[in-house]
């Protein structure tokens, strides 16, 4: 059984925050510009999670094929899938196997194919547009918000190296493992420092 990620906790209550809908006075008092910091920030927070799956799978995926022959039913309990589903997704060679011990380059670049067939791996890249094109709008911030938006873009180097990861993984397994764990840290960090910087609208008081 999968484990859940302290990033996937800490990020589900943070876009709860972000994604929920304003009161009245919420909607009198909130401009443009803090509804899309808000929806940024929320975007690179869900396709993190979504990446975090992927680089699991990877990551499992890798470790398994250094240490055995990997065949339908192996694939299908990495992935949590029906066995009969393998095949949709895969190709086995002559002999009914993925990828035999050891060569991991192939599980992975099949591995890669799997995320694509059900465009999990594209709806990172159309998301990764659409916040890429939200951070450049935001790059002239009102004073009050500037401190977040600061953190904003931080956290936006942190997600593009981040999905990266999810994207194209490389390197060395221990590597690969390594610097994806650290950067799923710094993201946790910089979402807290966030949350600390956001303004918080507070209505008018009477």
């Amino acid at each position: 059984m999968k484990k859940v990620s302290f990033l996937f906790l800490i990020i589900l209550v943070i876009i709860t925050g972000c994604s929920s809908s304003p009161t009245k006075v919420e909607e009198d008092n909130t401009d443009d510009y803090e509804i899309d910091l808000q929806k940024v920030v929320s975007l690179m927070l869900t396709q993190s999670v979504s990446a975090e799956e992927m680089i699991g799978i990877y990551s499992e995926v890798w470790s398994t094929s250094i240490d055995i022959t990997i065949d339908d039913s192996a694939m299908a309990s990495i992935l949590n899938i029906e066995y009969y589903d393998v095949p949709k997704y895969f190709k086995s060679d002559d002999r009914g196997y993925i990828a035999f011990q050891g060569n991991f380059e192939k599980a992975l670049s099949k591995t890669q194919y799997y995320f694509k067939k059900p465009g999990k791996s594209g709806e990172i890249e159309s998301n990764r547009e659409e916040v890429t094109e939200l951070i450049k709008k935001l790059n002239d911030p009102p004073e009050k918000y500037k401190d977040a938006y600061d953190i904003a873009f931080e956290m936006y180097s942190l997600y593009e190296k981040y999905i990266t990861f999810a994207l194209s993984p490389s390197g060395s397994l221990m590597t690969y493992n390594q610097e994806a764990n650290k950067l799923s840290s710094d993201l946790v960090t910089k979402v807290k420092e966030f949350e600390v910087k956001m303004p918080v609208n507070k209505g008018n008081d009477e």
